[in-house]
């Protein structure tokens, strides 16, 4: 179990699909390319689609360079850094 709090310092991953149009033929499951995104910032924001019993949390994080990054699922932190 992971405990988050403002201001800690996260790294966090997860998989962006590419916009070209996926491969797929008759017969076959469709597949498509993706890229993995990771980034390490500071948590600016933690919220909840509901206040008192949340079923999504999401994070706000601002990495050291580039805009903050909104709404990361919290399944996609990996780890606290110190």
């Amino acid at each position: 179990m992971i405990t988050l709090n403002k201001g800690d310092r996260v790294r966090a991953r997860w998989f962006v699909a590419q916009t070209e149009p996926p491969v797929a033929l008759a017969g076959v499951q469709m597949k498509f390319q993706a890229n993995e995104r990771e980034v390490v910032g500071v948590i600016t924001h933690i919220r909840g689609d509901h206040p008192t019993n949340p079923t999504s949390i999401g994070v706000w994080i601002q990495p050291d360079e580039g805009l903050e990054i909104e709404g990361v699922p919290i399944e996609r932190i990996v780890e606290v850094l110190k």
